[in-house]
């Protein structure tokens, strides 16, 4: 991935949940380069709390302060 396509599409893009939950991933994968882009937009915008995985009922779990999530299950890799 392109840090400055990806620094151009966080721009563009309307919604937080999708660059939190992006960023958290990355970030949890180790992907540190790219985790930079989306920090920093969304440290533009300060967005809410929104749940790792929005199909779940459960809205409970570990909080990532930097990214605004509730693990609400840990995903599978």
């Amino acid at each position: 991935m392109d840090t400055e396509k990806l620094e151009e599409s966080c721009r563009y893009e309307p919604q937080n949940a999708p660059l939190q939950r992006l960023g958290w991933l990355l970030e949890h994968l180790g992907f540190e380069e790219l985790v930079l882009p989306i920090r920093s937009e969304l440290e533009k915008r300060d967005p809410s709390y929104v749940s790792l995985y929005s199909s779940l009922k459960r809205r409970t779990g570990p909080h990532s302060r930097t990214w605004r999530i509730v693990v609400n299950e840990k995903p599978e890799i």
